[in-house]
């Protein structure tokens, strides 16, 4: 991202503009995102937009975010409670991660729970193979939102398939 250009004078009069620009972060640098859109209707007509952030890797991996168009961010409740779904993450073992539960962009991997009692689910994103939690979230749920693109990331999956992209041998 460029910002705005600084017209800086030299001794000899010359007038030079130098660019200002700010180094792009980790998800930019390193990371494509999508947004995988969520939304439900509670049953007292509350609509929740629960959309998460999906960023691959240069590794192909997924790592999920909450968007900035979730709920929850917007409007800027406190978190109570992150709790993950049953999973045993014991059986992921190996140099390629087997034993990860399978997982469908709609399948729900945890929910938050805010102090006011809200509660809010939170979808996988992609197919693939659940092969990490947060685990910090159980202790620290605020980081969710004050530290929501990096230490703040949900989980971390392993796509299923391979991307139509690689070539065969």
């Amino acid at each position: 991202m460029m910002e705005a250009e600084e017209n800086v004078a030299r001794e000899d009069g010359v007038v030079v503009q130098e660019p200002q620009s700010t180094p792009p972060n980790v998800l930019e640098r390193y990371f494509k995102t999508s947004i995988f859109t969520y939304q439900r209707t509670k049953h007292d007509d509350e609509y929740l937009c629960e959309d998460i952030l999906v960023a691959q890797h240069s590794n192909l991996l997924y790592v999920t975010f909450l968007a900035d168009t979730h709920s929850l961010v917007q409007r800027r409740q406190q978190v109570a409670e992150v709790k993950p779904v049953k999973w045993d993450p014991d059986s992921v073992h190996g140099k390629r991660k087997k034993g990860g539960r399978n997982v469908q962009p709609r399948t729900i991997i945890g929910t938050i729970t805010t102090q006011d009692g809200a509660e809010y689910l939170i979808p996988a994103g992609v197919q693939g193979s659940l092969v990490e939690w947060n685990w910090r979230l159980l202790s620290e749920p605020e980081l969710l939102q004050n530290k929501q693109k990096t230490e703040g990331y949900i989980a971390v999956i392993l796509p299923k398939r391979k991307p139509s992209y690689w070539k065969q041998p």
